[in-house]
């Protein structure tokens, strides 16, 4: 059975990304998933919104006064992406978060392609391993730390260092035709009722507040639309490339 290895850009793309199929494939063997957080998010604006009182937050409809340096920040995320990886079932003891790790937005395509090598080693037979990432192919701007992570899977398989990648596609309802690149193929990721528990818990990780335990809802304080669309259970495709 194959090894699944899933790149993570930043906390919270396992799941508004990556999630359904995530959810789907412990489902199988949860033995087999591995997640790997590839950046430390500390970019992220909503750090300013809890820390600077000039910033109104429009959830709790006040300004906040924290004091998150940007270590600390980082791990207020960590913590959110752990207990949703758990809460789509995947084993604590699968998921690695990088020393070494890029800042938030600096993730180079050297630095994936390193990365990925290094856990195909690590995960023995390359043709028994799947890689997942993200499809770079967006027709609208991509962020560049999820498109080169997708870029170095590809790589890989054209080397044929892996057997096979499993490219997730971004809101293709919105900028994505399955149309425009006929020579992948394409597969809508199927999902069942277990699957959606999965997604509705794992969302609850990123809507917790208890700053004195150390979780802001920075999740849903940063993309809380998407986490909104995203409980919708949406068509999602992936495009998948086997030996």
């Amino acid at each position: 059975m194959k090894k699944i290895l899933y790149f993570v850009p930043h906390q919270d793309d396992e799941l508004l990304g990556y999630g359904l199929d995530i959810a789907m494939e412990t489902k199988i063997n949860c033995e087999n998933v591995y997640v790997y957080l590839c950046t430390d998010g500390s970019s992220s604006g909503v750090r300013r919104m809890l820390c600077d009182n000039n910033e109104e937050c429009f959830i709790h409809q006040g300004k906040h006064q924290y004091k998150l340096g940007r270590e600390e920040f980082s791990k207020a995320r960590d913590r959110e992406f752990v207990l949703s990886l758990v809460a789509l079932g995947v084993k604590k003891e699968n998921i690695k978060i990088y020393e070494d790790r890029a800042v938030d937005g600096s993730l180079t395509f050297d630095y994936a392609l390193k990365k990925m090598r290094e856990e195909i080693n690590l995960s023995g037979s390359p043709d028994e391993i799947s890689i997942r990432a993200y499809a770079p192919y967006r027709k609208k701007p991509q962020q560049t730390d999820h498109s080169r992570l997708g870029l170095a899977a590809i790589e890989l398989f054209e080397n044929n260092e892996v057997g096979e990648i499993k490219l997730i596609v971004e809101n293709p309802e919105l900028d994505f035709s399955v149309t425009d690149f006929p020579q992948h193929h394409f597969s809508k990721i199927s999902f069942d009722d277990d699957a959606k528990v999965k997604i509705i818990n794992a969302c609850k990780a990123y809507r917790i507040w208890e700053p004195e335990n150390g979780f802001y809802a920075i999740g849903y304080h940063s993309v809380y639309g998407e986490f909104v669309n995203y409980l919708t259970f949406p068509d999602m495709y992936a495009i998948i490339k086997s030996k």
